[in-house]
């Protein structure tokens, strides 16, 4: 990786961080602070299917109705010991939280979305920080039944009907 690259992810890793907000009160009404935790409901329904050999291994994770995505993600990360990968997605939602980097406040805005949507873009990656704590990243874009369009930071979604999920795992990250 070169030095300006370097230099853009800590600083993307910084402005995301919630030690890097400029004030220690709460964010204002509508807004998330950083990767804020939001609460999780049960993904009992999850499959997750591994396809490929060793070092690159791929894997679809399908969740069904009902089915936390967030919660489905972190028990297939942690069961799997994935410390770098790249993400997509389909299928659809009933619910789901996303959000927007506003850079003038330096916080995510919240932007609910309460109601049936089909996954028409999800991308995204998955990352270990510096301790070795591994955390998923994603983006989405949602169609409303008026054929609108939703997006951005996904923050938590309740999975309806279903949602396949596809990692590729990019094994160890080799010095430059």
């Amino acid at each position: 990786m070169t030095k300006a690259l370097a230099g853009l992810a800590l600083l993307a890793a910084l402005s995301l961080s919630p030690a890097f907000a400029l004030a220690a009160a709460p964010p204002p009404p509508g807004y998330l602070q950083g990767s804020q935790a939001v609460a999780m409901g049960p993904a009992p329904k999850t499959v997750v299917t591994e396809y490929g050999a060793q070092p690159m291994r791929s894997y679809k994770i399908t969740l069904h109705e009902g089915d936390d995505l967030v919660a489905g993600m972190n028990a297939f990360m942690a069961a799997h010991q994935i410390k770098q990968a790249s993400l997509t997605g389909i299928g659809g939602f009933s619910t789901a939280l996303l959000s927007w980097y506003d850079p003038d406040v330096r916080l995510h805005k919240k932007n609910p979305v309460d109601q049936k949507t089909e996954v028409v873009s999800f991308v995204g990656t998955i990352a270990a920080d510096a301790k070795g704590k591994t955390s998923f990243h994603a983006h989405a874009v949602l169609a409303l039944k008026d054929g609108s369009t939703r997006g951005g930071h996904l923050v938590s979604a309740t999975v309806s009907p279903i949602m396949e999920v596809f990692v590729t795992d990019l094994g160890e990250a080799k010095a430059p």
